[in-house]
């Protein structure tokens, strides 16, 4: 098997786009695929005798990458207000968020949410599929309630907003409850990173919502209609201090 986005190379066996010469059904790839590029992929059948069939030469698209944020460009321990479009609440420095820093338990490159932390950046996304994923970091000890929020319209003037992911963590009881109020699929992971992934089809209005890849809620993405993702919202309700990053 031949993986790569040069279609020539794939075409034609080279050597080094060879993923694997065994029979094996699936292969892992050594490195991600990169957002946006294609890429050309082809299976060859080799007979016992050593002779090669070249298989057709196929392609595929890896879907664009509309965001991404590890927060290591910040000074740490920095007022995130205006720092790679993040803000707080209807523009409020108050509810801002500080980037974290070495003494920090988890390290420097992500941000801390703290309790008084409301941290939004908003998005101009309208159709498609999208999948929206975050690493998340809850110490142990930790209490309070704590939001992880999308919403399909948002705007600093508090004009037509909607919610269309609200998953609150427990952090005392470790329970998640989806914003359906569905709740006992999982529970917190303390002390380590676990990604919180929301699978988004704008177009047929669903959204599926994971945590530490267990699959916890699926439902309508917008009560009207809307096939827009404009805001992803981080939200400390005066609960203990989590991070967040990726």
């Amino acid at each position: 098997m031949c993986i790569r986005d040069s279609p020539n190379l794939v075409g034609a066996g080279d050597p080094n786009v060879l993923l694997t010469s065994s029979a094996q059904t699936s292969v892992d790839l050594a490195a991600p695929l990169a957002a946006g590029l294609t890429y050309h992929w082809k299976v060859d059948e080799v007979a016992d005798d050593g002779t090669v069939t070249p298989g057709r030469v196929w392609h595929f698209t890896v879907d664009p990458e509309i965001f991404a944020e590890d927060f290591e460009s910040y000074e740490p321990n920095s007022d995130m207000q205006g720092q790679g479009g993040w803000k707080g609440w209807f523009n409020d420095p108050a509810a801002s968020a500080l980037a974290s820093d070495a003494n920090d338990p988890v390290g420097a490159g992500a941000v801390e949410i703290l309790g008084s932390s409301d941290l939004v950046h908003e998005f101009d996304v309208d159709g498609g599929t999208v999948t929206f994923a975050a690493m998340q970091y809850i110490p142990s000890g930790t209490t309070g309630t704590t939001y992880f929020i999308l919403l399909s319209s948002y705007n600093d003037q508090n004009v037509g907003m909607e919610w269309s992911v609200q998953t609150t963590f427990d952090l005392a009881t470790g329970a998640i409850t989806a914003y359906s109020g569905a709740t006992g699929a999982a529970t917190i992971v303390y002390d380590q990173w676990v990604e919180v992934k929301c699978v988004i089809d704008l177009d047929n209005n669903t959204v599926e919502d994971y945590y530490n890849g267990t699959l916890i809620d699926s439902r309508a993405w917008s009560g009207s209609g809307k096939t827009t993702l404009q805001c992803v919202d981080l939200y400390g309700a005066g609960a203990s201090s989590v991070s967040y990053t990726h």
